[in-house]
């Protein structure tokens, strides 16, 4: 894989997007910092992808070169990552479940930390490992995902990221969720309706972001504590999960 090639990949991701939906070419070239005719020029293979704006497109959509990768091309590099010696990090537990049904996960001290191979993971300075509650909006998932590895440093919980996921605390409870910011106020996105009672937003003036925002979800999937290895289907880029 070349720069050409990672340019094409580009062009795609963000042609499917206003395909499917997801952007209008208006609103995606607004989010970028691009003109729409421009844009849509791009788009269409009239004018080339040059390294600036597409470094401002994966800044703007929390994009990383990882996420264009191809399943088979990650399982070439893990393999060649596995030919010297393993990498290994530590990671805590969380105390407690995220979930609907559940009251959120303690951070301040921890069940147990474990180490796992870093071989594929996204650096993560702050890690934790936290068990998922069951919960209908997560349906996307693999079956058998039962943990989220957590970034909770403060950078990376200050900073918004569109379409990323995180582990947001509503109320007593923690929840996994897709989380904008609108002014004074968090927006909580989910795939679809599960509390009819409840709104969809949560006011910042009431309490700091940092306390309602436990962490962004970098990896979610089964158990890692027998294997000691994260399953790689559970790397999460930074965009929406359709």
């Amino acid at each position: 894989m070349d720069f050409e090639d990672l340019r094409l990949r580009l062009v795609a991701n963000l042609r499917q997007r206003v395909c499917q939906g997801e952007w209008t070419e208006r609103a995606l070239a607004r989010h970028v910092g691009v003109s729409q005719p421009h844009l849509h020029n791009i788009l269409n293979g009239t004018r080339v992808l040059t390294p600036e704006i597409a470094d401002a497109v994966l800044r703007s959509l929390g994009l990383d070169l990882l996420s264009l990768a191809h399943t088979d091309e990650l399982e070439l590099a893990l393999e060649r990552d596995g030919a010297g010696d393993p990498v290994w990090i530590v990671v805590p537990v969380a105390h407690g479940l995220v979930g609907p049904t559940h009251r959120s996960p303690r951070f301040d001290a921890h069940a147990q930390v474990i180490r796992i191979e870093s071989a594929g993971i996204p650096e993560v300075r702050d890690p934790v490992l936290v068990e998922l509650g069951i919960d209908p909006a997560l349906a996307w998932l693999d079956p058998g995902s039962s943990m989220a590895l957590l970034e909770r440093s403060r950078w990376q919980r200050e900073q918004i990221l569109d379409d990323a996921w995180y582990a947001v605390r509503w109320g007593e409870y923690g929840l996994i969720r897709r989380v904008r910011r609108q002014g004074k106020r968090l927006l909580l996105i989910s795939q679809m309706d599960l509390f009819d009672a409840l709104p969809l937003e949560l006011p910042l003036d009431e309490r700091p972001l940092l306390d309602l925002l436990l962490g962004r979800v970098v990896w979610i999937g089964p158990d890692p504590r027998a294997t000691r290895r994260l399953n790689q289907r559970g790397l999460l880029p930074v965009r929406a999960i359709s």
